[in-house]
């Protein structure tokens, strides 16, 4: 193994045991202090408007059905891009508020978002010998997420542990900020 190998392995060990708050603070400090790193870090984590697929409106949302794959090209529409030649700038990461899960803008498409539109309901009959006074309620968030396979999504009949009843583009959370109060 060559110095230069080594040292990228020793420093990506390292970058995988620090936490998240203190990576991040290093990453601000490097921004700050080194102008190459600073517009390195800018390219990647900024895109002008006119590289950002957007959804037409009304949306167009496609349920999945035997047979569908990422390849299926009926009904597909293009999608709207921001002003042409835009140089104005947004985060180039977004989180979607069907799914929940993170995405690059660059990358969206009209199949890139699986979800349920509904909550999941507790089976019952998946919870065998759940006694809701010793063991507590069936239907938790928690419950969700580490036993899936048994919560049923009445939108398909499907289980949580099976492949989610709609795809579609991401949909961005949209954050308002208020504005301070001045006194």
């Amino acid at each position: 193994m060559t110095e230069i190998a080594n040292d990228l392995s020793k420093l990506n060990d390292a970058i995988g045991s620090v936490s998240k708050e203190n990576l991040v603070s290093m990453v601000v400090e490097i921004c700050r202090t080194n102008p190459s790193a600073r517009e390195f870090v800018i390219d990647e984590l900024f895109v002008t408007e006119d590289r950002n697929p957007q959804p037409e409106t009304p949306c167009t949302i496609s349920t999945v059905s035997e047979g569908d794959d990422d390849s299926d090209n009926s009904g597909e529409t293009v999608p709207q891009l921001g002003a042409t030649g835009s140089k104005r700038q947004r985060t180039r990461y977004a989180v979607c508020e069907n799914c929940k899960e993170e995405f690059d803008v660059t990358k969206n498409t009209r199949r890139s978002c699986s979800y349920h539109p509904e909550i999941p309901e507790a089976d019952v009959d998946q919870f065998i010998d759940h006694d809701e006074q010793c063991h507590g309620p069936m239907d938790t968030e928690e419950n969700r997420i580490n036993y899936p396979e048994r919560f049923i999504y009445e939108c398909c009949d499907r289980y949580g542990d099976e492949e989610p009843c709609v795809r579609d583009w991401h949909r961005e959370v949209k954050y308002e900020y208020s504005k301070r109060a001045r006194y």
